[in-house]
């Protein structure tokens, strides 16, 4: 896909399914490239967004298939309206990358996938509506960088899991998770009180400073070696 001009995307669904590697690339409008439904389907094979193209912009769902992979280098990925579904691909986001939900109304991060989804950076700025998390699989995402809490906030469902795995310190959102896990080298601080109804995990080598904030939760159950600091 090399889109040099202007694609008006309508409400067409694209989809990449190619049997070898595939790029998604061009200067687009200053590097930008718009579309409405975006597929991965390609089993097996890599879509690789390549510069000059630093943003993608979906109005529509953005779906990753069985077995499906998108790297997105270091372009970051709008949701100005859909849905984040990932049944069984792998989306790999780069070190410098931002996926941002700036829908009206709620948006999902939700599929079928019984591996963790990857993030490095997530911002979440909706006029009104939230983010939530309702996976049918095992409904788990990482964190590598930052959660960015802009306008609307982020709703773990029932089944879920948020691991912040950053290597270096890192910032834990004031927010009611099901299970929560901190990794990873540095310390994590939490930007608020806590509320965990499954199971706070803090990994090996990791640190949980609570600071002059408190951790509560109607099931809360406590894993991990890591260090759980609750007071400075």
């Amino acid at each position: 896909w090399n889109n040099n001009g202007t694609f008006n995307p309508g409400s067409a669904t694209v989809t990449f399914n190619g049997s070898a590697a595939q790029t998604l690339f061009g200067a687009g409008a200053s590097g930008v490239q718009n579309f409405h439904h975006l597929v991965f389907a390609n089993s097996g094979q890599t879509v690789t967004i390549s510069s000059p193209t630093s943003t993608l912009n979906v109005s529509g769902n953005i779906t990753f298939n069985n077995e499906s992979r998108l790297n997105a280098g270091v372009a970051s990925i709008n949701l100005t309206s859909g849905n984040w579904i990932n049944n069984g691909g792998t989306f790999s986001p780069g070190s410098i990358g931002f996926v941002r939900f700036t829908g009206t109304g709620n948006q999902e991060i939700k599929g079928s996938t019984n591996a963790a989804q990857l993030f490095n950076n997530i911002t979440v700025n909706k006029s009104n509506g939230d983010l939530l998390l309702t996976g049918t699989g095992i409904n788990k995402i990482n964190i590598a960088g930052t959660l960015a809490l802009t306008s609307g906030s982020l709703v773990p469902g029932n089944n879920s899991t948020i691991e912040y795995n950053k290597a270096g310190s890192q910032v834990i959102r004031a927010l009611t998770y099901n299970n929560l896990t901190v990794s990873s080298s540095g310390t994590k601080t939490a930007a608020g009180n806590l509320t965990v109804n499954g199971t706070l995990n803090v990994a090996a080598g990791a640190e949980l400073n609570l600071g002059t904030y408190t951790i509560e939760g109607t099931d809360l159950a406590t894993s991990g070696t890591g260090t759980l600091r609750t007071q400075n």
